[in-house]
This record gives C-alpha cells, sequence and structure tokens, in this order.
C-alpha cells in the first residue's frame, strides 16, 4: 500500500493546493518519508514474491485487490517479483537527503518503481547502487562504501524505534497531523502553523513526515479538502480533532 499510497499522497497534496489557490496566504507542504520495518525476520536478500507470500499468509492471494485498486492511480505492480528487506533501501533514503539534499519523495519513488514496476531486488547493494546512481545522481563508489558498511542502519533503527514510541506505530501507512511550530504564539493565530506527519514510509514499510505550512485560520477552512483526498484514496481512516490539534491516523493490512 505504499507505494499506491505515495501516488494518492501527491494527488491530495495536488488537490489541496488546487482548493487553496483562492486564499492569498502562502501554502507550503514539505514531505520527509522516515523509516519503518513491519518484518525485519525478512531475509538480508530479500525473498521471492511468491514463496514470501506462502510461508506468511498460504497464499498472494490478498495483492489481488491491492493492484487493482493500485492501477486506478498508476502503480501498476507491472513486475514485484520479490519481498525485500527494506534495510539498506531506508540508508539509501537516508545517505541521498543527508548528504546530497535529495527529496525522499524522490528516492522512494525511485525504489518503489524499481521494485515493483522492473522487478529488481532493492535488498541487494548492487541494485540500490544502480537505483542511486542512475535514478539520484549519486556517486557510485561513495553510496557503496556507506551501504557495505552499514554506516546508516543505527540510525534506521532508532528512528524506527522513536516512531514506535511516540506514535505506537504497528501497521502503515500511519499519518499524524499536529502543531508545526511549538514557540508560535497561540494567540496569534495568523502565525499558527500545522504539521502533517506521516510516519510511515516504504516498500513493506517506508515512514514518512509530511509537514503542511499554513495560517491556522485557513487550515481549519481548507484542511478538509486535504483530508478528503486522503480518504478517497486510502484504505482505512480515522480523525480526531483536539483544539487545534488534528490528529489523522491511516492504517492499513499488516503490509
Amino acid at each position: 500500500w505504499c507505494h499506491v499510497g505515495q501516488k494518492r499522497l501527491s494527488s491530495a497534496i495536488a488537490s489541496f493546493g488546487e482548493k487553496s489557490s483562492s486564499s492569498a496566504s502562502a501554502i507550503t507542504i514539505n514531505v520527509e518519508w522516515k523509516p519503518y520495518m513491519i518484518d525485519p525476520g525478512t531475509n538480508i536478500n530479500g525473498e521471492e514474491f511468491e514463496a514470501y507470500n506462502q510461508r506468511r499468509w498460504g497464499s498472494s492471494g490478498w495483492t489481488n485487490h491491492l493492484k487493482s485498486e493500485g492501477r486506478k492511480d498508476g502503480a501498476n505492480f507491472a513486475n514485484w517479483n520479490w519481498w525485500p528487506n527494506t534495510m539498506k533501501a531506508h540508508c539509501l533514503v537516508n545517505f541521498a537527503h543527508e548528504r546530497y539534499n535529495v527529496d525522499t519523495s524522490m528516492s522512494n519513488a525511485a525504489i518503489f518503481h524499481a521494485l515493483y514496476e522492473e522487478g529488481m531486488n532493492v535488498s541487494l547493494i548492487d541494485t540500490l547502487v544502480k537505483v542511486g546512481t542512475e535514478r539520484l545522481g549519486l556517486p557510485e563508489d561513495e553510496l557503496r562504501q556507506y551501504l557495505e558498511a552499514g554506516e546508516g542502519e543505527r540510525g534506521v533503527k532508532n528512528e524506527i524505534k522513536t516512531g514506535r514510541n511516540m506514535y505506537d506505530i504497528s501497521g502503515v501507512p500511519f499519518f499524524v497531523i499536529e502543531r508545526a511550530d511549538d514557540d508560535d504564539d497561540d494567540d496569534d493565530l495568523s502565525s499558527t502553523l500545522i504539521n502533517i506527519g506521516f510516519l510511515d514510509f516504504s516498500l513493506p514499510c517506508l515512514c514518512l513526515s509530511l509537514s503542511l505550512s499554513l495560517p491556522l485560520p485557513l487550515s481549519l477552512s481548507t484542511s478538509p479538502f486535504f483530508l478528503k483526498a486522503l480518504y478517497d484514496g486510502l484504505p482505512f481512516f480515522t480523525l480526531i480533532n483536539i483544539g487545534c490539534l488534528l490528529v489523522l491516523c491511516l492504517y492499513s493490512s499488516d503490509l
């Protein structure tokens, strides 16, 4: 669902922007994906798609609905051959973002496409180096050395732990909407910002943090367009409104 979710999130953001375009206030939406792994016990080199599904669920029949829904949004799942261990993929995303300021959405999209549309095994360093150099413009030798040394793995594990501790994440995708700037004066509504946090990431699970900056009165009047776009496009939806704090939790199946 993360591949489908990224497609639908992009559409939701575009829809939100269109609905809000008549306002004089500027709206900025920044998306940052964070790591999460539902099944870290997946073989470090990945597992064949059918074999993994047979072992874990008895068949891959559950993916038929996923693929059908995905095609509506451009997630075609044309060549899904592998169930990856995503640790190294998370490291690639962090490497690209931290060292070369590559947008995490771009990195995730490249990994999703390689895995689901081209049949590549993104568990493997050689595959990730190919994705990183050819699609993200990263230096081959530095990236390979980083992945082979496992430099980013501790950071990935710490981010996953933080997400679980803060939000009790156990399924993906998972959205959190919260105030963007706690230092703002609550009485000054014109300067109050809203954050949309999206703790969930990719493949079986990547994790995303998305921030939306806009004046609070505008957010209260326009956010329903954004939330409805998400609701229309994603599996299960819960909305909790706590004063000026909006919390949106979106749960999928165990994937």
